[in-house]
């Protein structure tokens, strides 16, 4: 409950009990609710998420919070997710002297924002700034992004008075939204999943509080984008912890957005992460389907190279097809070799998530590798990924982890495969992996014990089998969020 300030679970059920609704019925109403009217796409409802959500073992997600509220009529705070903050006391009041309902946790745009005085002196808006102020900022802030006080940007007393006065305005509150999405992103290399997770559910709830706003056509365009990178990055996060019934249902969810958007670099980044969580569930042909329909929203540039080289080459590989391997990654690699300079990806740490615009080609000679070891030839994996080898141990990048269990798998796929040198390639790629590459290190890792089997009695196969168990035990565990 500490990680949920206010939340008071049997609240839940008094609401449903008052109308009459079993959780199967209130499962079933939820489904079915109109994206349009709810805001956000209904989650997939079920009696026994329901159940745990009223018991108090699940906290609900930002989905299920606003298909509650939908159903019940009324917010958050009034059923029991969360304590009041002070935007609630001023929208109840205002919806009090209204007749009205209380329906969102934001002002209305333009809306003064009555902010509780210690004293009836106040400084008059524009011309001062009082101490509960700044802190009802930050705190509101805290509550709503799910980030600790310190851990915010140091604002001026301009920009903190400037964020009092504006609080309703759709692109100062849009902008916040992004502010502490690109703190999530540049937090992601070293962070793990699971504590990225909880970062990002808030800050869904806060992109949710804010389209409750009257946004102008370009904020609300603004901030389904933001919604849309939430729910993906929401997605990956869930598969590299695991999560893989999760990953699908947040990436279905950005997916949808992006069509709505009619942004075609936003759907192909997500049908790529869709590829990518099928083909390590071990599902060849829906890796296939989502890879090839995110070529068709990307026609040319970086984003055809990444799905070319890491899903469609992935996929031939699977299936043996060495021809296939071949034309996916020489198409890859022109495309790569002829991006201009501003979309040339460094390889230092950068991932997916840092930016949706670039690629370059000791990337793809990086993937291209991974398909080549899923071929078992050391020969082609060493030859192509040369330069990139030499590349990650100079930037010291993260790749350097895949590349040492490509090749681990390489060698243990072919014809003359060395147990030792296996085992030591393996080892070396788990020790240099971070938190949050586990679900690729993890997919890795079974894949070269199962192409060990037969050696499983050598010690050194003896030896990995026992890291990969600890390490796969530590790194992913299996929980539901």
């Amino acid at each position: 409950m500490t990680d949920h300030p206010g939340w008071n679970p049997p609240v839940l059920r008094t609401y449903r009990d008052g109308v009459g609704l079993s959780r199967d019925k209130l499962a079933e109403v939820m489904r079915n609710l109109d994206p349009g009217r709810l805001g956000c796409l209904p989650p997939l409802a079920s009696a026994e998420m329901i159940r745990r959500h009223e018991r108090g073992s699940a906290y609900p997600g930002p989905d299920y919070q606003a298909a509650y509220g939908y159903v019940f009529g009324v917010t958050p705070v009034e059923l029991g997710f969360r304590s009041e903050l002070p935007f609630d006391r001023r929208r109840n009041a205002d919806a009090g002297s209204a007749g009205g309902a209380p329906v969102s946790v934001l002002p209305a745009p333009g809306a003064g924002v009555a902010w509780e005085q210690q004293s009836t002196g106040g400084a008059p808006s524009g011309h001062g700034e009082a101490a509960t102020n700044r802190r009802d900022v930050l705190e509101l802030l805290a509550a709503t992004v799910g980030v600790t006080l310190a851990g915010l940007p140091v604002l001026s007393p301009a920009q903190r008075l400037l964020a009092l006065e504006s609080t309703a305005s759709g692109d100062t509150a849009i902008s916040l939204g992004e502010a502490q999405l690109s703190d999530i992103v540049a937090r992601y290399p070293t962070t793990s999943p699971q504590e990225l997770l909880a970062n990002v559910v808030a800050l869904q709830r806060f992109t949710d509080g804010v389209g409750q706003l009257s946004l102008r056509p370009a904020e609300s365009a603004r901030l389904w984008r933001l919604a849309t990178l939430c729910a993906g990055l929401r997605g990956w996060l869930h598969n590299n912890a695991g999560e893989t019934y999760a990953a699908r249902v947040s990436l279905s969810e950005s997916y949808r957005r992006g069509e709505l958007l009619e942004d075609d670099q936003l759907i192909a980044w997500t049908r790529y992460m869709q590829s990518v969580v099928e083909d390590y569930a071990g599902n060849t042909n829906a890796a296939e389907k989502y890879a090839l329909d995110g070529l068709r929203h990307a026609p040319s540039g970086p984003q055809r190279a990444l799905i070319l080289v890491e899903q469609i080459a992935a996929v031939h590989a699977t299936r043996g097809d060495l021809s296939g391997v071949d034309r996916a990654t020489n198409e890859a690699m022109e495309i790569a070799s002829a991006l201009p300079a501003d979309q040339q990806k460094p390889l230092g740490n950068t991932t997916i998530m840092d930016d949706l615009r670039s690629y370059s080609a000791v990337h793809c000679a990086t993937y291209s590798g991974t398909a080549y070891s899923r071929l078992g030839r050391p020969d082609r994996f060493s030859r192509i990924t040369a330069d990139a080898q030499e590349a990650a141990e100079r930037k010291a990048s993260h790749t350097r982890s895949y590349l040492r269990l490509d090749e681990a798998l390489a060698i243990a796929r072919s014809k003359d495969s060395d147990p030792e040198q296996v085992a030591s390639l393996a080892t070396q790629g788990v020790d240099l992996a971070s938190d949050f590459q586990s679900a690729h290190v993890g997919t890795r890792l079974d894949s070269i014990v199962q192409a060990t089997a037969p050696s499983g009695r050598h010690p050194a196969i003896r030896d990995l089998n026992e890291r990969a168990r600890t390490w796969m035990s530590e790194r992913l565990p299996r929980t539901v969020v």
